[in-house]
């Protein structure tokens, strides 16, 4: 077979930083991270000695924050696109095409 024909029966790769399993344990860290830095925010909040370095947590809070919404959509894709196929399956080997 030639390689600039398509292939319909080919599995998608997924790299293995972009597996469900790396991605949820990011999720995790990221969670961790975000946590962080709204405890650095409250304390530079309340401490006056801190104030002009409250941009480091806000800086981790909207990076984290960012990184975190982006993996949660691209898992949320993934795992609608898996569903969809699995019942594009089973509806069309009822006979129903």
């Amino acid at each position: 077979m030639r390689p600039d024909q398509s292939v319909v029966h080919r599995k998608v790769f997924a790299p293995w930083y972009d597996t469900e399993t790396i991605c949820i344990i990011s999720i995790f860290f990221l969670l961790l991270v975000f946590l962080f830095s709204l405890v650095g925010v409250s304390v530079c909040g309340e401490n006056p000695e801190f104030r002009d370095h409250v941009w480091m947590p806000v800086f981790l809070l909207f990076a984290s924050g960012i990184v975190l919404v982006s993996i949660t959509i691209r898992l949320t894709r993934r795992t609608l696109a898996r569903y969809q196929n699995r019942y594009l399956k089973d509806f069309s080997s009822d006979g129903f095409e």
